[in-house]
């Protein structure tokens, strides 16, 4: 009961989770224009708000494990993403990183960083722990704003993540920015049934309970069969004084 409620709490409220909170995310070709891209997601229908996405790797000064960076654009205040403490960084000089990487690196709320990559480094201040799903954790987010300032200011974003006014729209939309992008664009969502880790492990839990429920069956069973077995003698001598069957 309590894995079925959280596989329909990570479903409704994936970021709890640590799961991207884009309803639907969208990856263009390395060779279509990115305001093309902006303009065509500003022309649908249905899209509430959208950021935009750039990886790349890096390392922390005092951390000797390498990290995940996200360089995040455009309205990242309207997702809900799951902080443990902190908030979303609001200006340039602020970053959030993900829980194990804080662990790792005892970092705190406030903590002031050093992010370095093969184009530069970045001085942040640490705004927010957050969960995050990728990497066990391993994860940076600064804003894109400080990215292009600081590491590479050409640049090209070509992932975005949406957030739509009704989800029943998605189909639509994806049809929609699909015929404006042409073949090479990448589509994933957050909408729909659970992924395939999921059934699997709901799968593995059922036949572990229906396993564990037929070995106690199977347990009660044979302690009664035993039981009756041993005192077959006490029966019969019951019997012979007398005694019903309903009585023994």
């Amino acid at each position: 009961i309590g894995a079925e409620f959280s596989f329909k709490e990570s479903r409704e409220h994936p970021a709890l989770y640590g799961d991207d909170p884009a309803e639907v995310s969208f990856t263009f070709s390395a060779t279509f224009p990115e305001r093309e891209a902006v303009r065509v997601i500003d022309d649908q229908q249905g899209v509430d708000a959208w950021y935009s996405r750039v990886d790349f790797r890096g390392s922390i000064d005092g951390i000797d494990t390498g990290i995940e960076g996200k360089a995040l654009g455009g309205a990242v205040d309207e997702f809900e993403w799951s902080f443990l403490r902190g908030r979303m960084f609001r200006t340039p000089d602020e970053a959030v990183v993900g829980v194990t990487l804080a662990e790792e690196g005892s970092l705190e709320v406030g903590d002031p960083i050093t992010v370095r990559t093969a184009r530069g480094t970045m001085d942040l201040t640490v705004s927010g722990l957050y969960r995050e799903e990728d990497n066990d954790g391993f994860v940076v987010q600064v804003p894109l704003e400080s990215y292009r300032a600081k590491v590479n200011p050409l640049v090209r974003v070509r992932s975005y993540g949406l957030k739509l006014t009704d989800r029943d729209m998605a189909g639509q939309l994806i049809r929609r920015v699909g015929l404006a992008a042409g073949r090479d664009l990448r589509v994933s969502t957050g909408i729909g049934g659970p992924d395939d880790s999921i059934v699997l492990f709901r799968s593995v839990l059922v036949s572990l309970t229906v396993i564990l429920v037929g070995t106690a069956i199977m347990n009660v069973l044979i302690a009664v069969l035993f039981s009756v077995r041993e005192r077959r003698r006490e029966f019969a001598i019951a019997k012979v004084l007398g005694m019903a069957p309903g009585q023994i």
